[in-house]
């Protein structure tokens, strides 16, 4: 046991590959869960330590500079022991060549290697050691430690360490991200889409890095199962891109006071520059006088998605935008000249399950039909207030 309380083994595991990725994978979706930085960094070292089996692990940050340490998180050594060791280390002897030099670096004797100047009085004896650099961001943010093997390391940890540090600098640079994002939040609405965008997008981003990171073992073993991973990371990749666009229109000073009509106006226009593929418009003059000011922000995201599903699955050449006031409803469909598919045998994919998702918050229906070689139709149809004046419906 040691002093956070985590058992840990001290003699090598006889895991196999297959159990070693596992244990990694499980460490990824762990790490992609945290979103303080301090305890994220915790983790970080006792996960290096029970991968490896190491009985001392530590983490050192680089400052700013990237040429010492201002950080030194570390494991295996008892309170007692690290009061009376004194300050933490800043970068010199053997930390530093990793420091000067960043590539993973195994020592079997410390006290035979150049950079070796020995360790200050209180200091455990200390044997061999391992380090790899932990880069986040494009930046390398520092380096993990690992001492003491009792009968040394291998070149499998040496290649389980690598992946951790990759996964560990993706897990800091999206904790780090998220830190930014609330600072700079300035309302809690601001505030709110700050959250979002971290347990949204960023960890998308991060889960599609743990996914590819370990993806590069199969590039000799199994390239049918690195092709399934790669399409799996693309698949992801759209549907990230899909929730930023979302974000950056709910950024959008008074996107709802410009209303629901020049709001279609604008996906329209949105649609023909980035996917090639000009909207039809058939939209009423008169919705902005029916639609509640509200309602727009959920409406707009649905046709969105709708839109980009389009411009994604349907090789259309041709889209139809209609939004009319109908029997105190208002009714918007996307029609394509697609291929269509059979709404019996199709898997619905994250971007009908969203629309449905927002019709239902908004207490509307909606309705999907397709036909094989004809194309495919979304229709919305969203009660409005009974009081909402009712005018004449001119088309635009």
């Amino acid at each position: 046991m040691n002093d956070s309380g985590t058992d840990v083994p001290t003699e090598r595991h006889a895991a196999s590959r297959a159990d070693l990725e596992a244990l990694l994978a499980q460490i990824a979706e762990d790490l992609s869960g945290q979103i303080d930085l301090d305890q994220l960094l915790m983790r970080i070292v006792s996960a290096a330590r029970h991968v490896t089996g190491a009985p001392y692990a530590a983490l050192g940050v680089l400052a700013p500079s990237g040429e010492s340490l201002v950080r030194f998180i570390h494991e295996g050594m008892d309170p007692d022991t690290v009061r009376r060791i004194g300050p933490h280390p800043t970068g010199g002897g053997l930390l530093g060549e990793l420091i000067r030099h960043p590539e993973p670096l195994v020592v079997d004797q410390l006290d035979a290697h150049p950079a070796y100047r020995g360790f200050p009085p209180n200091h455990p004896p200390m044997t061999n050691f391992l380090g790899v650099p932990v880069r986040a961001g494009g930046r390398i943010f520092g380096n993990l430690y690992l001492t003491d093997r009792a009968d040394g390391f291998t070149e499998e940890d040496l290649r389980a360490v690598a992946i951790l540090a990759a996964q560990a600098g993706a897990a800091i640079h999206a904790a780090e991200l998220a830190d930014r994002l609330r600072d700079s939040a300035v309302q809690d609405e601001r505030e709110r889409i700050s959250r979002d965008l971290h347990d949204g997008v960023i960890q998308s981003l991060f889960s599609v890095g743990m996914g590819l990171e370990g993806a590069k073992a199969l590039i000799d073993r199994d390239p049918t199962r690195l092709q399934t991973r790669i399409d799996i990371a693309v698949d992801q990749l759209d549907d990230t891109i899909r929730e930023i666009r979302n974000t950056i229109f709910t950024l959008r000073p008074g996107s709802a006071d410009l209303g629901l009509q020049r709001g279609l106006v604008d996906l329209a226009r949105e649609y023909e520059v980035n996917e090639i593929l000009r909207p039809v418009l058939n939209v009423s003059q008169s919705l902005d006088v029916h639609v509640e000011e509200e309602l727009v922000p959920d409406v707009l995201h649905i046709v969105r998605e709708a839109l980009s599903n389009v411009a994604k699955h349907a090789t259309a050449t041709q889209v139809m935008l209609d939004a009319e006031i109908i029997a105190g409803d208002l009714v918007i469909s996307v029609r394509d000249t697609g291929g269509g598919f059979d709404a019996d045998t199709v898997v619905r994919g994250n971007g009908l399950e969203n629309m449905a998702e927002r019709a239902v918050l908004l207490g509307a229906h909606l309705g999907v039909t397709s036909t094989i070689g004809e194309g495919t139709t979304v229709t919305l149809t969203v009660p409005l207030h009974p009081t909402a004046p009712e005018q004449e419906d001119n088309r635009a």
